[in-house]
């Protein structure tokens, strides 16, 4: 990987989804894999940000998480990751806000949940902001379907 870019690389989206969801694997196993490729993307693009997006076979949001990309993202996304595995960053000179969504919350089971329904207000205030700024979005998924 290190090789093949250029250094005009301005940020890496991740769309998560590490281990395939066919493989019956553990929570444990979930996150080694996840810190594996954080540790891997850093070393590649370390003077880059990278944002990674909760995939739906990826582990729950944690503490561990939240610690593990701590470098790459601000206090106020590590707190909305933490809580619910989604952020927002604003890349003010660009005009540009990408919004990180969680996956997870848009499968069958969870989408009359709480947490449902506060990523779904959250996204709504997020992108009123934007409207209002005049920000382009980046919103990257990754799910097999709606």
């Amino acid at each position: 990987m290190r090789t093949r870019h250029s250094e005009n690389v301005e940020f890496v989206l991740w769309t998560g989804d590490i281990i395939a969801a066919r493989y019956n694997v553990n929570e444990d196993e979930r996150y080694q894999a996840i810190r594996n490729i954080t540790e891997l993307l850093r070393m590649t693009f370390s003077s880059h940000f990278v944002f990674p997006v909760l995939g739906h076979t990826d582990p729950a949001p944690s503490e561990s998480l939240t610690n593990l990309w701590s470098h790459w993202l601000p206090m106020e996304a590590l707190q909305t990751l933490r809580n619910g595995g989604y952020y927002t960053i604003e890349q003010t000179q660009s005009k540009l806000r990408i919004v990180a969504l969680n996956t997870n919350l848009f499968t069958v089971r969870e989408e009359k949940s709480i947490h449902a329904r506060r990523q779904w207000e959250w996204l709504d205030a997020v992108l009123e902001k934007a409207t209002s700024n005049k920000e382009m979005v980046i919103a990257p998924l990754s799910i097999d379907s709606f």
